[in-house]
């Protein structure tokens, strides 16, 4: 275009936004990645449909110079028979978990980011935000699935989860935090009934009196509904601690509480992002995955 004087000027256009410019960024997998995703141990990338996935790197590490301070190196699992699918369908890409015994995970021995140890990291049910672009296969559900998980070193019942929770009436997104040592658990529930639309999902825990969990970047079309449990989840520990994709606890063996439907990518920070921190996050994840 003209500038002043009938010169010609260049617009000048803001960079494209990368969910590594933000600080505390821990876990990054994106499932439409090929280059991050392997169907064996770390050399050959998943390329057609229906490719059995075996790992998937956590971007998180990988574009942040492979520091430790992120959750995992990678995700995976070891047994073809309990492997997701990688889908390529039109244009979109994703990977299946059945609902059976589908699993990706890290641990201590598996993905971690140091000797003994699968992260440096604590989790804190009040500084905590998540995204996630995910499909279910099914508007109800016969009992709970559990998408992600983090297990602590303590004991199977110290965790938190993001899961679908069914009920008599209404089965919805939902983010628990259970205290082993109080016996308690803690929940924010979204608001909103599962579709099987391809949808993005933010929860924001906060130090406040509220914490977010809605849809589609739409605050409106969710729910705010008290503070979360000052309760950690300290991923440094024993042979308990797994952080798990597609159920509560996988091993070779299968997993429990699995998860059923298609998971496009997901994002998650270990603060509480700003309003406009959190926009950015949602521009950039319904601009690439064309969510209105």
């Amino acid at each position: 275009m003209l500038g002043i004087g009938g010169t010609l000027s260049k617009r000048v256009r803001k960079p494209h936004f990368n969910p590594i410019a933000l600080k505390n960024l821990i876990a990054w997998f994106d499932f439409g990645d090929e280059r991050s995703m392997y169907t064996d141990s770390g050399s050959t990338n998943v390329s057609s449909d229906d490719d059995l996935v075996y790992r998937v790197d956590n971007k998180a590490w990988r574009m942040q110079n492979r520091t430790d301070d992120v959750m995992c190196r990678y995700i995976e699992q070891t047994a073809s028979s309990f492997r997701p699918l990688y889908k390529v369908v039109g244009t979109k890409k994703f990977i299946r978990f059945d609902g059976s015994n589908d699993s990706l995970f890290a641990q201590k021995d598996q993905g971690n980011v140091a000797t003994n140890s699968m992260s440096s990291q604590t989790i804190n049910g009040r500084f905590l935000t998540i995204f996630f672009v995910n499909s279910v296969a099914a508007a109800t559900v016969s009992a709970d699935e559990v998408f992600i998980n983090w297990t602590s070193n303590y004991v199977s019942e110290d965790r938190m989860a993001v899961h679908v929770n069914n009920t008599a009436t209404n089965d919805r997104w939902e983010f628990s935090d259970t205290n082993a040592a109080s016996r308690t658990t803690t929940s924010v529930n979204c608001g909103q009934d599962l579709t099987t639309n391809k949808e993005l999902w933010t929860l924001r825990m906060d130090s406040g009196s509220s914490n977010d969990f809605y849809r589609n970047g739409d605050t409106t079309d969710g729910i705010t509904n008290g503070s979360g449990d000052n309760h950690n989840i300290d991923l440094s520990g024993d042979t308990n601690t797994q952080f798990t994709v597609g159920g509560r606890f996988a091993s070779v063996s299968g997993v429990t509480t699995p998860w059923r439907g298609d998971s496009y990518e997901f994002i998650i920070y270990n603060r509480a992002l700003s309003t406009r921190e959190v926009n950015e996050v949602e521009r950039y994840l319904k601009s690439k995955h064309n969510i209105n």
